[in-house]
């Protein structure tokens, strides 16, 4: 019999586990109906694992692992997959020199101790690739009672570190899939993983070669992930958790994402200080200090979901990302603070920018945006102000709020519909457009009219409707479809009056008046049906 290595007279027998942490998953670790989808290959923690999926090897990698032969030969399967579960087989694996399994491999021993003269036969030190799955426990999930510790494995399609006390791969530098489920464990050599899956009170501290992995799923009460110190690119980083949980720890290299999904977890003590970019879309959903990992992000490719719980105290305020410069696709921010500030350094959103808020008084944010797909606020009492670089949307504007509404003095171009319901509007409010390609509507929720909220709009390609605002429009030459005036207000006499749309000569549809309103005089609706040039359309009062 061979002498013990340097490596195995320092192992300890591995105790028994107990009873109580095997069999049926705990519920916290069933995947949740509604939570965000790993990707293709990680599965839910439910069962058997999910189906390996290798990357092909070199001829000359090929060459290097297998060269001493299957130990498929050596051990035969029990249900479609290689069963270890007595010293003998470990005693002709060592003897037949093999070096790899070509399916899934399960270590499911049963015997309590083994005798130290024959502990070396669990380093299967020969064995430098596994192509599928390495379970250590047997079908009933009962953890196996000695440990195989692959000392020499280089890749494995997936490694299933569920449950196990102990790292037993430490030569591993290549795996589809790896599964780590409570306690601490060690990765020193490996290089590439596709999907890395992380639960329950998981201490991930020793990554130091890895460079890049498909995904991440991060789920758990409590994740300590530390160690990555090579890791610069992640194609989707997910951390999420139905009941809440902390997540804590560094990705110190990180510079490129592909996705980022955020929900229910506390990140505050999560840091990425050198990611710069996201390509891909970014979910933030009701976590504590959720924006943490995008302090540094100057660019997200895709889409940015931002959605908050109630803050506990009043006073609080949203500050939105400092650094961020553009967005390629949606943004949409959802909060109830007090206030809405910040995003200071962003210039683009190639999609339609939604702010949703039912508490917030105020936004004072975007000062420095000039381009936006679209716009939609719906706010409940929020004085809106900023934008004041704003030039173009490129599609449809749709603001509604109980409070006031200034800035946007700069905005030439909406290519869509445009939409005001406001308290108040601030004189010449969306002072620079001139044409209108989609329709226009404004209501006005409070006690006075504004003079003139668009002083240069000379044409609307569309319909134009107006609540409570009858005044202003000074400019307005043609409307393409009809024009209605509606819920007129009372002048200076106390006659319902329209002293507005004094310079409008093309109606393309139906002109539509408010019943109330005077038909004699300057600010009659016969002075109104006068000025039209080769009117066709109906008149109706409404």
């Amino acid at each position: 019999m061979r002498s013990l290595t340097s490596f195995t007279k320092k192992l300890l027998p591995v105790a028994c586990v107990a009873l109580s942490a095997c069999g049926e998953l705990p519920p916290d670790l069933q995947a949740p109906v509604d939570s965000p989808e790993p990707s293709a290959h990680v599965q839910p923690l439910t069962g058997e694992a999910p189906a390996a999926h290798v990357q092909p090897l070199t001829d000359e990698e090929s060459a290097t692992l297998r060269a001493g032969g299957d130990c498929g030969l050596v051990i035969p399967t029990r249900d479609g997959e290689y069963v270890l579960s007595e010293v003998k087989q470990l005693e002709d694996i060592d003897l037949s020199g093999c070096s790899y399994f070509d399916g899934n491999v399960r270590v499911a021993f049963k015997v309590p101790l083994v005798p130290t003269a024959q502990r070396y036969l669990f380093d299967l030190a020969n064995v430098k690739e596994v192509k599928g799955r390495i379970l250590q426990r047997d079908k009933g999930d009962t953890v196996t009672t000695q440990l195989a510790m692959f000392t020499g494995l280089e890749r494995a399609g997936q490694i299933d570190n569920q449950y196990l006390i102990g790292c037993p791969y430490p030569a591993l530098k290549s795996t589809d899939l790896l599964i780590l489920n409570s306690g601490h464990c060690e990765f020193p050599a490996l290089e590439t993983v596709k999907d890395m899956y992380l639960s329950g009170s998981t201490s991930a501290s020793s990554f130091a070669k890895l460079t890049t992995a498909e995904s991440i799923y991060v789920r758990g009460s409590w994740v300590s992930l530390g160690g990555f110190k090579a890791l610069t690119q992640v194609g989707k980083l997910m951390i999420h958790d139905d009941w809440g949980g902390t997540v804590k720890g560094s990705f110190p290299v990180l510079a490129t994402l592909g996705e980022l999904i955020l929900s229910k977890q506390d990140i505050c003590g999560l840091s990425t200080p050198k990611l710069t970019s996201v390509t891909g879309n970014v979910q933030l959903k009701k976590g504590t200090c959720s924006m943490a990992l995008l302090g540094a992000v100057v660019s997200v490719g895709g889409n940015l979901a931002l959605e908050e719980d109630p803050p506990i105290s009043s006073g609080s305020s949203h500050s939105g990302l400092a650094k961020l410069v553009s967005v390629g696709g949606n943004m949409t921010i959802k909060v109830d603070n007090d206030s809405i500030t910040g995003y200071n350094a962003l210039k683009t959103v190639g999609g339609t920018l939604t702010i949703s808020s039912q508490k917030a008084d105020s936004l004072t944010a975007f000062k420095a945006v000039t381009t936006l797909g679209g716009l939609a606020i719906d706010a409940d009492r929020m004085k809106i102000t900023g934008f004041q670089k704003l030039t173009t949307v490129n599609g449809p504007v749709s603001i509604k709020s109980n409070a006031s509404l200034s800035g946007f003095q700069l905005v030439q171009t909406v290519k869509g519909s445009l939409s005001l319901s406001t308290d108040s509007f601030g004189d010449a409010v969306f002072g620079k457009l001139q044409v209108l390609d989609g329709s226009l509507r404004v209501e006005n929720l409070g006690s006075t009219q504004p003079w003139s909220p668009f002083p240069a709009l000379t044409e609307v390609k569309g319909d134009v409707e107006t609540i409570r605002s009858g005044r202003g429009y000074d400019a307005l030459v043609t409307v393409r479809g009809s024009l209605s005036i509606l819920n007129v207000m009372k002048d200076s006499t106390g006659m319902y009056s329209i002293p507005g749309f004094r310079s409008v000569k093309t109606v393309g549809k139906d002109l539509i008046l408010s019943r109330a309103a005077i038909s004699f005089g300057p600010y009659g609706t016969q002075r109104l049906l006068d000025q039209l040039v080769g009117f066709t359309g109906r008149v109706i009062l409404h």
